[in-house]
């Protein structure tokens, strides 16, 4: 699946390390949160997607993420993300087709 950027606030959230992060673009086997300090290791990662029929976030800690870049974009950082697939992948996908449903919709 192709990387979805311009993700809104309220679709997913994370915690990188212990610190909150910004999504700023996910598929569903990578992710790129925006950072404020650099990242130069990967020792947590939690994942929130909304679920827009149970109207409540959906936690995944991926098993076996890696982080693959931190480079400097604007005031922060951009972190790179190889999240693999299991039960990220599966809610990274319906995150997405909700999200996009809900668009159709309000047309």
């Amino acid at each position: 699946m192709e990387l979805v950027e311009d993700i809104p606030a309220g679709l997913a959230a994370a915690f990188l390390n212990g610190e909150e992060a910004a999504v700023a673009a996910f598929s569903d086997e990578c992710v790129r949160l925006r950072t404020a300090e650099p990242v130069d290791g990967l020792h947590s990662l939690s994942l929130f997607l909304l679920d827009f029929d149970r109207a409540a976030y959906e936690e995944i800690a991926p098993q076996g993420a890696a982080l693959l870049s931190c480079v400097p974009r604007g005031a922060g950082y951009v972190c790179e993300i190889d999240v693999g697939g299991g039960a990220w992948r599966q809610a990274a996908r319906r995150a997405l087709a909700q999200w996009a449903r809900y668009i159709r919709l309000k047309k």
